[in-house]
């Protein structure tokens, strides 16, 4: 039984990497696309005197926020099947503990936080008058 545990382990960590990996690709195009829609408002932001840094923690937060929210559900999910598999399997002793927890969502929000680290870059880099312009070459 260790054994199949201990290959299930192994495999659940290639799965979860390529599941960060596939999550995190995905945080920063939607971050890049929302800097693109949004470069009107940020040029007006910077227009009225905001630093790059309070531009660069609204798209960190944006993105820390979505990695936070996927990797809650995902533990819910888990919580739930884990509770069901539990009542059914008597036998198996599976649980969700908070340490797991916290570090899945440790674990996402550095993702998300890297991910979403060259779009808040390149949205705190906008001059004011090409983002509002429309100038698409800068950032």
């Amino acid at each position: 039984m260790d054994a199949v545990f201990a290959l299930a382990s192994r495999m659940g960590w290639v799965i979860g990497f390529f599941a960060l990996l596939s999550g995190g690709i995905g945080i920063a195009n939607m971050l890049y696309v929302s800097v693109e829609e949004r470069r009107s408002q940020i040029g007006i932001c910077r227009a009225l005197g905001a630093r790059r840094r309070v531009i660069l923690q609204e798209f960190l937060g944006e993105a820390a926020l979505l990695s936070l929210l996927g990797a809650a559900a995902g533990i819910g999910l888990v919580a739930v099947l884990a509770t069901i598999l539990r009542r059914w399997a008597t036998e198996l002793p599976l649980a969700l503990s908070l340490r797991s927890a916290l570090a899945g969502l440790g674990i996402a929000l550095l993702v998300g936080l890297v991910s979403g680290a060259a779009p808040a870059r390149r949205a705190s880099r906008l001059s004011p008058v090409q983002a509002i312009a429309g100038n698409k070459n800068e950032g």
